[in-house]
């Protein structure tokens, strides 16, 4: 017979595994990056899960979302899109619009952006997601280049619009500098520095 100590065990368990899982009647906010800009206004925005636990996205259809964690439903997505050969590299973020206290971190940016300043996010962000919470301007850009300064080494990181970016791990106390290269402006770099005391951004598993 199962003792307390064992059911509450097990209890914590089930919570774990739950932990960060997408419910059925949940509400995401989707961003779509790495294809045109007129796509982008076509499919960002908020999608509903059903009761059912499906999530219905423009060019894949019906997709199971219950039970999935968010960068597993982003990666979905973007392989469908991929076979379908919908868009060449997508980057397919998610924002939980529930007020689930999930972003307690804070990032700085500023630059070439349409909303610069703070920006709230948490752990498994990554550099693109920063981007698009800050929405990024597109229009008339070349190739973006972000200079990243850690421990006194910079690092040049040139991110092309149509091509997988933004999968990069970025670390308290890095400065990113931020360069559109237009041809018909250019734009200084300004700075972008992680304000958290721990690990901002974690590579996908």
């Amino acid at each position: 017979m199962m003792t307390f100590w064992q059911s509450v065990f097990f209890w914590l368990l089930s919570l774990n595994a739950l932990w960060g899982q997408i419910q059925a009647n949940q509400k995401l906010r989707i961003s779509l990056m790495g294809t045109p800009i007129e796509d982008q206004m076509r499919l960002n925005g908020d999608y509903q899960v059903d009761p059912q636990g499906h999530l219905h996205f423009a060019e894949v259809g019906h997709i199971t979302a219950a039970g999935r964690r968010q960068l597993q439903l982003a990666h979905l997505i973007e392989e469908r899109l991929k076979e379908q050969d919908v868009f060449a590299e997508p980057v397919v973020l998610f924002k939980d619009n529930s007020d689930s206290g999930e972003y307690r971190y804070l990032v700085q940016v500023t630059g070439h952006v349409a909303n610069p300043g703070m920006v709230a996010c948490g752990k498994g962000f990554r550099l693109a997601e920063i981007l698009a919470a800050a929405e990024l301007k597109v229009e008339n850009w070349g190739p973006l280049e972000v200079r990243v300064t850690r421990d006194r080494v910079v690092h040049s990181l040139v991110l092309v619009t149509g091509t997988k970016f933004g999968l990069e791990r970025i670390y308290p106390g890095d400065d990113l500098a931020v360069i559109c290269q237009s041809p018909w402006q250019w734009f200084r770099p300004q700075p972008v520095r992680c304000v958290s005391e721990k690990l901002l951004f974690l590579w996908p598993e």
